[in-house]
């Protein structure tokens, strides 16, 4: 894996990472992953972010086993809305488009809220809940 994040300028990071992988199994047979993504991140202020990716993989070769396969293709973008109102509260709401069966993705809506509870040691105690609101 390789991943590496560029400044451009004060609000925007630009983040390609790739990725290379031989899997080989007793069978003989082998497979061969090969993929990179690009996440571009704005950060307006604490509150709110958003992130654009594109990601593409393409595997070839066989696999003996029904739980490791891998599509031999995906090619998609994708966005991502993160508000975090307060220390407690984070909302992120994403969605992606397949670019090769030109379908849109569900919105995704996940909230998580934190508790800070004090110990009687005086140790605080993050109690984290996340949900789907929708």
């Amino acid at each position: 894996n390789l991943k590496r994040p560029f400044s451009l300028g004060k609000y925007l990071t630009l983040t390609p990472s790739g990725i290379f992988r031989q899997d080989v199994y007793l069978t003989g047979e082998a497979r061969y992953l090969v993929g990179g993504k690009v996440d571009l991140k704005a950060v307006y202020n604490p509150y709110i972010s958003s992130t654009l990716s594109y990601s593409y993989n393409k595997s070839v070769g066989p696999t003996p086993f029904n739980f490791d396969y891998i599509a031999p293709l995906t090619n998609t973008v994708s966005g991502k809305l993160t508000l975090k109102p307060s220390e407690k509260v984070k909302l992120d709401l994403s969605t992606n488009y397949n670019i090769i069966t030109e379908n849109f993705g569900k919105l995704v809506s996940l909230m998580a809220v934190a508790f800070f509870l004090k110990t009687n040691s005086g140790k605080r105690l993050i109690i984290l809940e996340i949900f789907s609101p929708v």
